[in-house]
């Protein structure tokens, strides 16, 4: 698969994945916007028959965070079922209206299940960073009262 018809494919995927987007070529891949819903979608030649799809949320200001998912999946030329990996990626990404993930992602076709880039460690390590100083305060105080 090459830039060209990986372009092609871009546009036949957009047309299903969102009705207002925009498609634009992007260092040998191709990349969809939808502007309405702050999410894109950036698909890669991998190897004979496969293609790689990253999916991120937009910013305000309209640039492109980076990925927040991302799989490489069989691509036999059913747009169809590529729009189905997509739309599982496009799931796991952050929902920027209320700035969480979604609460049971659905999983892409054939089993695969997507890569999460980020660090999500941090979600959890600021509220126990939180705890602690909380009670190190805690401690403090009663030494003082006591």
């Amino acid at each position: 698969m090459n830039s060209l018809e990986i372009h092609t494919t871009s546009r036949q995927l957009a047309a299903l994945l969102w009705r207002q987007h925009t498609v634009y070529r992007e260092r040998g891949g191709g990349v969809i916007r939808g502007e309405h819903v702050g999410k894109w979608i950036s698909l890669t030649a991998r190897g004979t028959g496969h293609v790689h799809i990253r999916a991120g949320r937009l910013l305000d200001g309209g640039t492109s965070a980076p990925a927040r998912a991302e799989t490489t999946a069989p691509f036999d030329g059913n747009i169809t079922e590529l729009a189905a990996h997509c739309r599982a990626l496009l799931l796991e990404t952050v929902d920027t209206t209320t700035g969480t993930a979604p609460a049971d992602p659905a999983t892409p076709a054939h089993g695969q299940r997507p890569l999460r880039s980020g660090n999500r460690g941090s979600i959890t390590f600021a509220p126990a960073c939180g705890a602690v100083a909380l009670g190190l305060f805690l401690a403090a105080m009663g030494g003082v009262l006591g």
